[in-house]
Parts: structure tokens; sequence; C-alpha cells
């Protein structure tokens, strides 16, 4: 092992014995650590961004490797050829899209409903940096910011308004309702639940994974060894289908998965907020696993409330189960 002595100038016992040596000393050039990189936010962010890209890029090949059996098992095809086939030549989103252009848009303008480039830049860049409604308009407030920019509208409503009531999207829109449990009013705040699936359906992003036909998986030659994984593998869909077939021949199973977690919201003064969650068993549990994947839609908000008037403690429990299935009851109804 080698040994290293760091030694400061003109402190070791030698010094003055030999200038001549000092002098070509302090000729030689001296050691200094390398200077490490700097990187500018700019930098980190395209490094997060590539990353990201990566893993995704990796989340996708395995998808597609279960969605194509590519992980080595034996597939079992279901019987029925026309089995979630397409039934009809209904239009995409695009040429629905390209049709409200020519009738209620301006089909010259790209960014319609926005007036300009300028106008959907500022709205992308408001939304995507959550920006507060009060923030953005106390900036457009301020003389000569809309004026310069040629902005159409001048605060955070009238932008709102656009977005609200000009642009066309796929999300479904809320709507309150009531639910009365024992005599007790409750306000409930839920999407329409058909909507929310026609919305998973058509998502595009989704389109290329989306499964529609129940298969059979088998981990050897002899089809003795069944393998489970998603939710098209299992019995359940293989027999509803079945089932379906019976009345409907060729009809798409599409299965509904609910989820809800009562949670405390803490930006909000710690409410406490009660969440619904609805996704489709169409979509590979890859990418249901993944929150920012998206494929989970909020369904509803569930009155959060302890029901204190009831003293006695076997009926508020009681109370509280029949509000929930109450409320369950009319946000799952068709």
């Amino acid at each position: 092992m080698e040994e290293f002595v760091w030694a400061r100038e003109g402190s070791g016992p030698d010094d003055g014995a030999d200038n001549g040596s000092d002098n070509e000393a302090n000729n030689e050039p001296e050691w200094e650590p390398p200077v490490e990189q700097q990187y500018d936010h700019s930098d980190m962010d395209v490094m997060e961004d590539l990353a990201a890209d990566e893993e995704q890029h990796h989340g996708n090949q395995e998808i597609q490797e279960c969605a194509q059996g590519q992980h080595g098992c034996v597939i079992a095809p279901y019987p029925d050829s026309h089995a979630g086939k397409p039934i009809s030549n209904n239009h995409t989103a695009n040429v629905a899209y390209g049709a409200h252009l020519s009738t209620d848009g301006d089909q010259e303008n790209t960014y319609h409903p926005f007036a300009s480039k300028m106008d959907w830049e500022v709205t992308r860049w408001a939304k995507l940096h959550g920006l507060s409604s009060t923030a953005l308009s106390d900036l457009l407030a301020i003389e000569g910011v809309s004026e310069r920019l040629s902005l159409s509208f001048k605060n955070a409503n009238e932008l709102n308004a656009i977005v609200d009531h000009e642009l066309l999207t796929g999300q479904p829109k809320f709507k309150q309702e009531q639910i009365i449990v024992a005599g007790e009013a409750f306000d409930v705040y839920c999407h329409d639940m058909i909507e929310c699936i026609k919305s998973l359906y058509s998502d595009p992003d989704f389109a290329r994974y989306l499964v529609f036909v129940p298969e059979h998986h088998y981990a050897d030659e002899d089809e003795t060894v069944h393998l489970f994984h998603n939710m098209h593998t299992g019995k359940w869909w293989w027999d509803t289908q079945k089932k379906l077939d019976q009345h409907s021949p060729g009809g798409t199973i599409i299965p509904i998965i609910i989820s809800s977690d009562k949670t405390q919201v803490t930006l909000f003064r710690n409410k406490s907020a009660y969440p619904v969650y609805l996704t489709i068993g169409n979509i590979p549990k890859e990418i249901r696993r993944k929150p920012s994947s998206g494929a989970h839609i909020l369904l509803a908000y569930l009155p959060c409330t302890r029901l204190d008037r009831i003293s006695n403690k076997a009926s508020c429990r009681r109370s509280l189960a029949n509000l929930y299935h109450a409320c369950l009851s009319h946000v799952l109804a068709p």
C-alpha cells in the first residue's frame, strides 16, 4: 500500500536547506482537484425527462410482451373468433374534432377554440404549472401584459370559460346529487359512470393495449398448469363471455373496477375527502397499477360525516353503512 503524505509549503524540517530544490518545486505545476461539471436547472429537467422516457419505454415493452404472449406461456384463444370484434365503423375522436371545426370552429385556426397560438401557450403554461385563478388574474391585470401578448382573455374566469365550455374533452362533467338517509340529506358529487367508461375505452393512449377477448394461459404444452395474471386470463371473463354469446354473439365485455379510500386533504385545512375511482379490466394491470398513467378516473366524492347527532354507537355504524351503500347504489346505477 502506498503512503501519501500531505505537507504545506515551508513547514518541513529541511525548509531553507536547499533553496534550489524549493525553486524547482515552486516551478512545478500544482495539483488541483478536477472541476465538477455544473448543471443548470434546464439540464436537470432534460435528464429527468430522458430518464422518464426510458422508464416508459421499458414499461411499454413489458406491456407489449404480456399482451402478445411473449413471456413463454402457451395461449389457448377463445373458440369464437367473433367475440370482441368491432361491430360498427363509428367515427374516431379525431374525425369528430374535424367535424366540430367544420361546423362551429375556424378551419384555418388549428388552436381553436383559442384565438391564437399565444392563447393556447399561456393556457397550457397556467394549467400545467397549477397556477391559481387569483395568481393568473393578478398577472393578467398588470398593465400591458394582455395587450402585448395579444390575449383574448383578460382574467382566469374568461380563460376557464373557454376550457370548460368550448374545449372538446373526453372527460365527463361533475354533477351534484342529494341522497336522503334517515331523513337527512347528503350531497354527493359524481360523474356519469357510463361516460367515465367511454372516456377510458376511447382514450388513444390505451388503444393498442386494450384487451377485448378472454384467453387461457398455460405454463406447459399439455395445458395442465393454468396461469392467471391479467383479468382476461381468468375464468370469470371466459365464463361470462360464453353467457354473453348465448344472447348477444360477438359482444365485448368491459369489466368495471371500483376503488375508494377515505383520506385527509392537508392542503384544505385538513378536511376529509372520500373519493371513489373507476377503471376497466380491458386495460392491462401493468398500466393500471401506475398512478401516472391516468387509467383511473375520479368517479365520485362520497359525503364525509360522522353522524354525531346519533348518540348510540351501534345505530351510528348502521346509519353510516346505509349511507355508504345508498351513495354507491346511486353513483353506480346504470
